[in-house]
Formats: structure tokens, C-alpha cells, sequence
């Protein structure tokens, strides 16, 4: 079930460097924003209480409408896996949803906002073993970007789930 409003842009953008708006010199100005707030128009620039209000309001709905539309409940789930970039925004969703918290792994304690690599690296490094051992059954859900917004069913079933491989960054020439 994917969803998106394209009118809410701006809540998370970066201006400058697409092929609409060619970095320039001035992209790379540094200007200040708010208190301790400085970019330029290559950073992102995310307005949190716009993705918070936008991820309460559209995230519960459309996990209801897709559990509706298959004729599942909640409780069928063994976990829920959402994009891990707010743990408050993700707490709060869980808590309308009336989801215990051993259901929603979270891997943004350890790894941070890993963007669209969140739910995946939440599979691998928190319900590994217990996607190997036997079937589940998950709801994932991501939101962010545009504004879109979107969740998924999905049972496994015989997966081989290698562990995590954590590369040292590359050495740099004259560092």
C-alpha cells in the first residue's frame, strides 16, 4: 500500500545538486537558519515537526488499510518493522497501534537513520535467528521522503539470513 503527497515536498529537501537545480556557487553558501542551525543548499534541510505531524497522521491509517484490505489482524504479525529514523515518531505509532514493544525491533540505537537500508538492517541484526528458525510473519512500514508513506505484508519462510558484515572504511591517501 504506497501512498504520497507530493505537496509536502519541503518538508524534507535538499535544493541544490538534482538535475533541477544545478549546484552553483551560491549553493555552497553557508547560511544560518535558527539558533546553532547553519546549511547550505547541498545539506538537507528537514522540517521534524511537519515529518512528525505527517508520519502520526498517515502511517496508523495506512497500515489499517492494508490490513483491511487482506483481511488480517494486527496480532497475526510476529513483528512489525518500521523505517528507523525517529525512535520517538516510532514509539508514538507503535503505542496507536497498541503493539507490544518486544514486537518492534529497532536497529536506530546502534546504526542510526540508515535511510531505506533502516527495515532490512533491522531484519539482519534483530530478528535474524528467529527468521532462520521458522516462518514469520511481518509487517513493515516505511515513511519519509516526498511525502511518501507505505507498508507491506509479508511471510518467510526458509530464509538463510547471513550476519551483518561491518567493513573498515577505506584508508584515505594523506589522513
Amino acid at each position: 500500500n504506497l501512498q504520497t503527497d507530493g505537496s509536502g515536498y519541503e518538508a524534507i529537501i535538499i535544493y541544490d545538486g538534482g538535475v533541477r537545480n544545478l549546484a552553483s556557487k551560491k549553493s555552497f553558501a553557508t547560511r544560518k537558519y535558527g539558533e546553532g542551525i547553519y546549511r547550505n543548499r547541498l545539506q538537507i534541510a528537514l522540517n521534524g515537526i511537519e515529518v512528525f505531524n505527517f508520519s502520526l497522521r498517515e502511517v496508523v491509517p495506512n497500515i489499517k488499510t492494508t490490513l483491511k484490505h487482506f483481511g488480517r489482524e494486527l496480532p497475526e504479525f510476529d513483528y512489525l518493522l518500521f523505517h528507523q529514523a525517529n525512535r520517538l515518531i516510532n514509539e508514538t505509532i507503535r503505542k496507536m497501534l497498541k503493539v507490544e514493544p518486544e514486537r518492534v525491533p529497532y536497529s536506530l540505537r546502534d546504526f542510526g537513520n540508515t535511510s531505506c537500508a533502516s527495515i532490512p538492517l533491522t531484519m539482519v541484526t534483530q530478528i535474524r535467528e528467529a527468521l532462520e528458525q521458522k516462518p514469520q510473519k511481518l509487517l513493515l512500514s516505511a515513511f519519509g521522503i516526498g511525502l511518501s508513506w507505505g507498508s507491506v505484508l509479508m511471510e518467510t519462510s526458509g530464509l538463510v539470513v547471513p550476519p551483518l558484515t561491518e567493513l573498515e572504511p577505506a584508508s584515505q591517501p594523506g589522513v
